[in-house]
């Protein structure tokens, strides 16, 4: 293990979010937000002087095995980074705790959305665009995370993370690189920062206006949730901007690889994953289901007429189904089920892009082994077809995905455990453990209303369950088998 590079490595992220801290500074400077501007200055401060003492004691530390340093790398950036992104929260005097803050920060940059925030419009500009920032670099972090631990080469239709933990050979290493490859910017950067410029130039044409919009744009791409302001989307007055978000709330759950495959022509890698196609197949079924609920309780009165209607619907499924959160509309977010919600968020959306949950493919990967177990049991003596190298290819694969499952399963219920030590009631606390490891932390508060007994705020709980679920947000963004991999003794003596 490198570790002289490892550290060499967070010096720079370090001085990467000094450099993001001087967008809020300004801001705070041009508002005359004077506790916020000394806030930021400060974290500016301690981010370039701790960065710039890594980057100076490990100077010619040598390559990286992204493999395996690139593993440490991203869970640093996870659990360590929030520490820094929190001071301007404690700092300006608007959270209680440290606690508060990391929770805050862990939300951010793991997209997740959970806030500790009750009225947003109170806070000073600066942090909101900060929040708005920590959101749009932890979705870049999770794109380039996978390409770490699963696909150097994102060029090509890349392994399912699942199925590709950090292998530990004695005596062999992976040869490395001091960054990653520049296939990965080429992939990754451009795409990223052209979808997010073009859903702020939508929105600003749609007719909010240009700080909401850019911090709109920040959790729509990145699939977030965070508000710069109170209310529901709605309260915008914009049907144009509801179909805006949702286009790009939809962009931002399916991969990223298949995005470029489609922009770039190329068509194996469009064909290579009729995941997508799957999403869009879940949207329409969320939005037919909302429809024929809007009908059969005469919601017309109150949203409008179901044409009107029409993209608060969409929006609003779009909102849950990529496990953004957005708040849409009370009159339509009231009417989904809990056990609905909690299945959205759990399943979640693509792979290889900014959403969160187990992901589309991996359910139906397991519904097919599911499928052909039971057939199996009725007919046990059927010929499998196939080769054999193939076929075993497809059971190592259905195994790690089922093992992937059976963990996150098992984290959940742990989650919930803990989080119904601290005064919430198990369907609150199934909730709460389900909407951090699938990161839709909104999902908690739109499905649990304020009647529900045991039910608390995000602000509200002590500061040992917003550390729990914090790590539960680190959990959910981690792909479950690499994570294990820090728990292997191997690992570090490699």
């Amino acid at each position: 293990m490198r570790y002289q590079t490892v550290a060499h490595i967070l010096g720079w992220l370090l001085i990467v979010f000094a450099a993001l801290a001087l967008f809020p500074l300004l801001t705070a400077f041009s508002l005359d937000e004077r506790m916020a501007r000394n806030a930021f200055a400060m974290t500016i401060g301690i981010a370039v002087f701790c960065g710039g003492a890594l980057i100076l004691a490990t100077r010619g530390a040598g390559t990286i095995d992204v493999r395996r340093e690139g593993l440490l790398v991203v869970a640093a950036f996870w659990l360590l980074l929030p520490l820094l992104a929190a001071i301007p929260f404690v700092l300006s005097g608007n959270v209680r705790t440290l606690t508060a803050g990391y929770f805050e920060a862990v939300s951010g940059l793991t997209t997740t959305g959970a806030t500790v925030f009750t009225e947003i419009t109170l806070l000073p500009r600066s942090v909101v665009l900060w929040r708005g920032l920590l959101q749009w670099t932890g979705g870049l972090a999770t794109l380039i995370a996978w390409a770490i631990l699963v696909a150097p080469d994102v060029r090509s239709a890349p392994f399912d993370p699942s199925l590709a933990p950090v292998t530990l050979q004695k005596g062999k290493r992976q040869k490395g690189t001091r960054w990653l490859p520049r296939s990965v910017y080429a992939a990754l950067l451009p795409l990223y920062g052209g979808l997010t410029a073009a859903c702020f130039v939508g929105l600003a044409v749609a007719g909010l206006p240009a700080f909401d919009a850019i911090c709109l744009a920040f959790a729509t791409v990145s699939t977030g949730g965070f508000m710069p302001r109170d209310g529901a989307l709605v309260s915008y007055g914009s049907e144009a901007a509801l179909w805006i978000i949702t286009v790009f709330m939809i962009t931002g759950a399916i991969s990223l690889i298949w995005l470029r495959g489609v922009f770039n022509r190329q068509m194996h890698v469009v064909r290579a994953s009729p995941e997508p196609y799957w999403i869009i197949t879940g949207l329409a079924l969320l939005v037919g289901y909302l429809i024929s609920v809007a009908l059969i309780s005469n919601m017309n009165g109150s949203v409008g007429s179901l044409i009107d209607a029409l993209a608060v619907i969409v929006a609003t499924a779009a909102s849950h189904l990529t496990t953004t959160g957005f708040y849409v509309s009370d009159p339509i977010h009231t009417q989904l089920p809990l056990v609905l919600v909690m299945a959205l968020g759990f399943v979640g959306a693509g792979r290889y892009s900014t959403s969160g949950g187990v992901k589309f493919q991996r359910v139906g990967v397991m519904l097919r082994a599911a499928y052909r177990e039971f057939h199996h049991l009725v007919f046990p003596h059927a010929a499998v077809g196939g080769a054999r190298s193939s076929v075993e290819r497809t059971l190592a694969t259905e195994s790690a995905i089922w093992v992937n499952f059976f963990v996150v399963i098992a984290a959940v219920t742990t989650l919930a455990l803990v989080m119904s030590t601290s005064g919430l009631n198990l369907t609150s606390s199934l909730l709460a453990a389900i909407s951090a490891i699938g990161n839709v932390g909104p999902a908690y508060d739109l499905a649990s209303s304020s009647d529900i007994a045991g039910r608390l705020g995000y602000d509200e709980m002590t500061s040992p369950a917003q550390f729990a679920l914090a790590m539960g947000m680190v959990f959910g963004r981690f792909e479950v088998l690499a994570l294990l991999t820090l728990f292997n003794a191997a690992y570090w003596r490699a």
